[in-house]
Parts: C-alpha cells; sequence; structure tokens
C-alpha cells in the first residue's frame, strides 16, 4: 500500500502528477531496500513473484493526515517508510512494506483510492 498526499497537486504546491509518481516511486522502493530482510519482502522481491506485484493507492488530503497515518502504522508495529522531498523536507507519501492485504487493508480502510 501506498499513501500520497492529494494536496501537493492543487494550489498552493500545484505538483504535476508526474512529480507525485515519482515521489510514491521513491517512497515504494525505500521502503523494500529499507525493509530487504523482511520475509514478506523477499517473497514479494522474488523471481517468481513479479508478475503477480500487487499495490493499492490511497490518498490523504493534507501533510498532517499523511503523518497521523504513519503513527497510526507506528503504533501497529507495521513497518512503512514515509518519503520526506529534499531539500525542501516536505512529508510526500509513504509506502508500507508488501504485507498480505487482509492485515493492513482493515487498518487503512477509511482512506480513498487516490484518483
Amino acid at each position: 500500500y501506498i499513501v500520497v498526499r492529494k494536496d501537493l497537486t492543487k494550489k498552493p504546491f500545484k505538483w504535476s502528477w508526474g512529480s507525485v509518481i515519482a515521489n510514491a516511486c521513491h517512497a515504494s522502493v525505500a521502503c523494500v531496500v529499507s525493509f530487504s530482510e523482511d520475509p514478506n519482502v523477499k517473497k514479494y522481491v522474488s523471481s517468481s513473484n513479479l508478475e503477480h506485484m500487487y499495490k493499492v493507492t490511497l490518498a490523504v488530503l493534507s501533510e498532517s493526515e499523511l503523518l497521523e497515518t504513519s503513527r497510526l502504522l507506528e503504533s501497529r508495529q507495521i513497518k512503512h517508510y514515509t518519503w520526506v522531498e529534499e531539500p525542501e523536507k516536505i512529508p510526500v507519501c509513504l509506502a508500507v512494506v508488501p504485507m498480505p492485504r487482509d492485515e493492513i487493508q482493515p487498518i487503512l480502510k477509511h482512506l480513498k483510492l487516490f484518483r
């Protein structure tokens, strides 16, 4: 699961969709690298799973909502990586380690799909 700030695509930020997507990609890669020893990560990135990778991209409407989501994940001891754009130090998105959907979906079900 990837959680992305939707407000960055609107005023006053007006980031391009490409910038937002690139940051989500950065978060995803950083999460997999940071937790590369996790059994779920190993399974997810195995060559036998390449054609079965699955991601859900969810939206939050502000920096505070992104940080609240990160705190929620931390309180549940769910590994994730929050991507912060540098040098501006803007929290943009977070990526959750690959894990069974039935474990993460109930925790993030309050968030809507990023559209």
